[in-house]
C-alpha cells in the first residue's frame, strides 16, 4: 500500500484542478444555477425544474468523464433539449457565439398584464436585447411607455436589466 503526505495530495489536487480548470467551472456554475436560490441564473434554471444527474451532481470527475474537455477555452456547456436537465447526452461543448445564440428563453410569466407580457416576450424573442427606443418603436408607444412596461416587469422581478441607448439612464435591480 502507497501512503501519501498531505503535501503530495495537495499537489496533486491543484494538477489535476489546474489541468481542467474551466471544465471545473463549468461543473460548479451548472451546481449553483440549478441548487444555489442566491444565484442570479437560479430563477431559469433550479428555479425552473432544471436539475443535474446524480452522477454528476456527486462527481467532477464523472462530468469530466462523460463530457470530455472543452475544445477551445472559451466554450460552454449548452443542453441540447433547453428544457432538460444536465445529464449525458443532453449536454454539449459550444462555442460562445453558437451557446449565446441557442440560449435558453426565459419561460412564460403569468402575473403580468397583456401589454406587459408582450414587451416580455419581444425582449426574450429578440436575438439582441432591445432598447426602450426598439421596445417603443415595436408597440407603437412613447419610450417613457416601453420604460414603464419594463419596470412593472422588473419589479415583478422576471427581468434584471435592459440596456438603455433611447435614454441617458440603465435600470438596476437592487
Amino acid at each position: 500500500m502507497t501512503y501519501y503526505c498531505l503535501n503530495d495530495i495537495l499537489l496533486i489536487m491543484e494538477t489535476v484542478l489546474e489541468r481542467f480548470k474551466t471544465e471545473y467551472q463549468s461543473w460548479a456554475g451548472m451546481k449553483q444555477r440549478c441548487f444555489n436560490p442566491r444565484c442570479k441564473g437560479y430563477v431559469n434554471y433550479g428555479g425552473s425544474g432544471i436539475t443535474i444527474c446524480e452522477r454528476w451532481r456527486k462527481s467532477f470527475e464523472c462530468f469530466l468523464e462523460d463530457m470530455g474537455t472543452k475544445p477551445a477555452i472559451g466554450y460552454h456547456i449548452h443542453r441540447i433539449n433547453g428544457d432538460g436537465d444536465y445529464e449525458p447526452g443532453n449536454c454539449v461543448w459550444l462555442e460562445p457565439h453558437e451557446h449565446m445564440r441557442r440560449k435558453h428563453k426565459p419561460t412564460m410569466i403569468k402575473e403580468l398584464t397583456r401589454r406587459q407580457q408582450e414587451v416580455y416576450d419581444f425582449i426574450a424573442c429578440s436575438e439582441l436585447i432591445p432598447t426602450y427606443r426598439d421596445i417603443a418603436a415595436h408597440f407603437g408607444i412613447s419610450v417613457k411607455g416601453a420604460y414603464d412596461h419594463v419596470r412593472a416587469i422588473i419589479k415583478k422581478e422576471k427581468l434584471i436589466s435592459i440596456p438603455c441607448k433611447a435614454r441617458s439612464f440603465s435600470i438596476i435591480k437592487n
